[in-house]
C-alpha cells in the first residue's frame, strides 16, 4: 500500500468514504481531512502538507471552484481534482481555467487513481524543475563569489584572445586597472617574444591545458612567472575559457638559486651504486637523483624533479617526512613504487635531514629489494590460492547438498500446484453458475469477472515455475555428482553445452543481454566424461561474461562438426588479451583478475581436462577485439 495525504472537500460524509474506498482498492493507503467550508479549507492548507486535493464542484458553504484559486493563492503546487455528478464540457473547462488539475465524473470514479499517479508524477516534475531553478541561482552566486574573492587572477577569454572578464586579484597581479585589462587582449600581459605562441595558446582554449612557469609581465615592464590553468566552457554557443594565473615569481628565483649549488652536490653521491635522492623537506619535491636512481626507476633527471617524490616512492612520501623529523635518521623496510614503464618494485630506504644552503633537505639512499620481496611474495600468493582452491570444491560439494534441499520444498510446490489446478477446474463451473444468476461478486477482494480468467494464470505460473526450479536443480545436482574418473565414457557435446547455460543461467543474466547458443544437429558423439566436459564450458562461459565491458556486449557459444573432430567455440565481445597475457593464459595460477577473486587454476584445469581427452584448447584474441576460445575434441570412431 503506497501512503497517501489527500484533502477531500466534500459536504457529503458518504461521498468522500466511496472515494476513499475507491483509493484503497487502487492500492492507496490514504490519509485524509474533510472540509466543506472556506474556513476549514485554508485551515487544512496552513496546517498540514497534502499530496493531493479531490473537490465537489457544487456545495453549499463552498464552491469547487474556490479550491484550486485557494491553492494557487497560497503558492502551494498542489494538484486539484474535481469531482461532480452533473458535470458537462462547460463545467469541466471552467473548473481547468480556475486552475484545477483534472475534473471526474461520480459514475466514473475508476479514472480517479489513474488521475492522481499522473497528477502526483507532475507534482514531483514540477517540484524538481523549481528546486532546479533555484539550485542554479545559488550556483550562479557561488561562483560569481569565488571568482571575485580567488588569491588568483581569473581571466575570461573568448577565442579571438579578447578579456571579457577579470577580478580583483587578476588586476592586482599585474597592475592594471578592470578597464585597461577589458579593453585590450592576451598580448597585453605576455612579452614580445611569446605572441608567436598565440596559436598555441588558442588550441588550449579548445581543449583545456595546464601550463607551469609561464612567463608574462607587468603594466610596469617587470617580469612575473605564473603558473597558468585554461579551462574551456561554452555559454550558449558561444566557445570561451577561463584562464587562473598564480604568481610563482618568488618560487621561480628560488628554483633557480637552488640550481647554483646542484652541481656542487652531484659528485658527491653520483658514482654510488644504490639509488640517491635529495628531497626538499616542506613538500618532499625532488631536488636531485644520482644515475643509479635514474637506471632503478626508468625515469630522466627531469621527469623526476618535475613529478615528485610520489612518483618515485608512492605513499611512502609521508613517512620519509615524518622520519625525517629524528637526529638519527629513519630507515623504511620496505616501501612500494613503480618504475615508468609500470613494473613494480620494492625498496629499502634510508635518509637523515640535512642542511643545504641553510635549507632542510631530505638525503635519501634506495635500495632494490624487488626480486627477494617477490619470491616472498609469490611463496605467499601461491599457498593463498592453494586454500582458496580447496575452499572451491568444498563449495562444489555444499552446491550438491543445497541442490538436494531444494528439490524437496519444490516438489510440494509442484504437487499442490497440480492438486488446485485440478480443484479450481472443479470450482470454476459453481462460480460461473453462480456468477450468471447472481450477478458480479468479490473474489480476493477483486471482481470475480477478473479473478475467473487471472487465477488460471496464477495457478499455470506456479506450475510452470516451480518445474523451471526443478530443471536447475537437476542440472546443478548433475554437474555437482562426481563422474567416472576416467574418459572412455561418450559425451553428447551438445548437451554439456545446454546444461552448462542452464546452470549458469543467474550469471548470464547479470552480465549481458546478448547470450546466444548454437547447436549445430547431427553432432557426433565424443570419447570422454561429459561432466569433465560440462566443468571445461562453463569455466569459460564465466570468463567469457566477467571479460564484458557492459551488458550491452554479447557472448556466443557455437557447437559443429569439423572433419574428424568435434569443435565448441565460445566468443565474447570483451576487453581482450594481449599477446603476453596469452603465452600464459593456462600456467597454474596465473589470473589478471587477483583484485576480483581469482585463482589463476579455471583455464590451466580446463586445458589439463581437454589434453586427457586427446583434444586441444585454443586461444585467439587481442585487446579491445574479444576472445574466442575453440575447444577441439576428436569424435568417435
Amino acid at each position: 500500500m503506497r501512503g497517501l495525504k489527500v484533502l477531500i472537500a466534500e459536504d457529503l460524509e458518504d461521498d468522500a468514504l466511496l472515494i476513499l474506498m475507491e483509493l484503497r482498492r487502487h492500492g492507496f493507503d490514504p490519509v485524509s481531512r474533510r472540509v466543506d467550508t472556506r474556513e476549514g479549507l485554508v485551515f487544512e492548507l496552513e496546517a498540514r502538507e497534502w499530496d493531493v486535493i479531490i473537490t465537489d464542484y457544487s456545495m453549499p458553504g463552498l464552491s469547487g471552484l474556490e479550491v484550486p484559486k485557494a491553492v494557487e493563492d497560497k503558492g502551494l503546487g498542489i494538484p486539484v481534482i474535481v469531482i461532480s455528478g452533473v458535470m458537462g464540457e462547460e463545467f469541466a473547462v471552467e473548473a481547468m481555467k480556475a486552475g484545477a488539475s483534472d475534473y471526474i465524473r461520480k459514475g466514473s470514479l475508476s479514472r480517479l487513481a489513474p488521475a492522481i499517479e499522473r497528477e502526483l508524477k507532475e507534482a514531483k516534475i514540477k517540484k524538481e524543475h523549481r528546486e532546479a531553478v533555484k539550485a542554479l541561482k545559488e550556483s550562479e552566486e557561488r561562483l560569481r563569489t569565488i571568482f571575485e574573492s580567488s588569491m588568483d587572477g581569473m581571466f575570461v577569454i573568448d577565442t579571438q584572445g579578447r578579456y571579457l572578464d577579470v577580478n580583483f586579484a587578476g588586476c592586482h597581479m599585474f597592475g592594471y586597472t578592470r578597464e585597461e585589462i577589458l579593453s585590450s587582449d592576451i598580448n597585453l600581459l605576455i612579452y614580445p617574444e611569446n605572441s608567436g605562441r598565440m596559436a598555441e595558446h588558442k588550441a588550449y582554449w579548445k581543449k583545456g591545458a595546464y601550463l607551469p612557469e609561464v612567463r608574462m609581465r607587468k603594466k610596469d615592464g617587470s617580469p612575473i612567472w605564473v603558473d597558468l590553468a585554461i579551462t574551456p566552457f561554452n555559454v550558449g554557443d558561444r566557445e570561451l575559457a577561463l584562464g587562473v594565473k598564480r604568481d610563482i615569481t618568488e618560487r621561480k628565483r628560488a628554483e633557480e638559486g637552488l640550481k647554483e649549488s646542484e652541481e656542487r652536490f652531484r659528485q658527491i653521491f653520483g658514482q654510488s651504486e644504490d639509488a640517491q635522492l635529495i628531497l626538499n623537506r616542506l613538500d618532499c619535491r625532488v631536488i636531485d637523483v644520482n644515475g643509479a636512481a635514474i637506471s632503478l626507476y626508468g625515469y630522466t633527471r627531469e621527469e623526476m624533479l618535475e613529478r615528485g617524490c610520489s612518483l618515485l616512492l608512492g605513499k611512502d612520501c609521508e613517512k620519509i617526512l615524518n622520519g625525517a623529523e629524528e637526529s638519527r635518521g629513519f630507515r623504511l623496510e620496505r616501501s612500494e613504487a613503480r618504475k615508468k614503464d609500470g613494473t613494480r618494485i620494492l625498496t629499502s630506504v634510508r635518509g637523515q635531514l640535512i642542511k643545504l644552503r641553510q635549507n632542510d633537505v631530505v638525503y635519501c639512499t634506495v635500495r632494490d629489494l624487488t626480486e627477494v620481496m617477490r619470491l616472498e611474495e609469490e611463496r605467499r600468493v601461491i599457498q593463498a590460492k592453494l586454500i582458496h582452491a580447496n575452499k572451491m570444491t568444498s563449495l562444489g560439494t555444499l552446491a550438491s547438498g543445497v541442490a538436494h534441499e531444494i528439490n524437496n520444498p519444490n516438489n510440494f510446490i509442484l504437487f499442490n500446484s497440480t492438486l488446485l489446478t485440478d480443484a479450481w477446474k472443479d470450482g470454476a463451473a459453481i462460480l460461473e453458475a453462480y456468477y450468471r444468476e447472481n450477478g458480479d461478486f468479490s473474489l480476493g477482494g477483486l471482481p470475480y469477472s477478473e479473478m475467473r480468467d487471472v487465477i488460471p494464470e496464477l495457478l499455470l505460473g506456479i506450475t510452470d515455475g516451480s518445474r523451471r526450479i526443478k530443471g536447475i536443480v537437476d542440472n546443478l545436482k548433475d554437474f555437482s555428482r562426481a563422474g567416472k574418473a576416467g574418459v572412455d565414457g561418450e559425451c553428447d557435446v551438445n548437451r554439456a553445452v545446454m546444461a552448462a547455460s542452464s546452470i549458469l543461467g543467474n550469471q548470464i543474466s547479470k552480465y549481458t543481454d546478448g547470450f546466444h547458443v548454437s547447436c549445430s544437429d547431427n553432432i557426433p558423439v565424443v570419447k570422454g566424461n561429459e561432466q569433465k566436459i560440462e566443468q571445461v564450458i562453463i569455466n569459460l562461459i564465466i570468463n567469457a561474461l566477467h571479460a564484458l565491458p557492459h551488458r550491452g556486449r554479447g557472448v556466443w557459444v557455437t557447437t559443429a562438426s569439423a572433419g574428424k573432430c568435434v569443435e565448441v567455440k565460445v566468443r565474447d565481445e570483451g576487453i581482450g588479451m594481449s599477446k603476453e597475457v596469452l603465452d600464459r593464459i593456462t600456467e597454474p595460477f596465473f589470473t589478471t583478475k587477483t583484485d576480483t577473486g581469482g585463482t589463476g587454476l579455471g583455464l590451466s584445469i580446463s586445458y589439463t581436462i581437454i589434453k586427457e581427452h586427446g583434444g586441444a584448447l585454443e586461444f585467439d584474441s587481442e585487446p579491445g577485439r574479444g576472445t574466442t576460445v575453440t575447444i577441439k575434441l576428436p569424435a568417435q570412431s
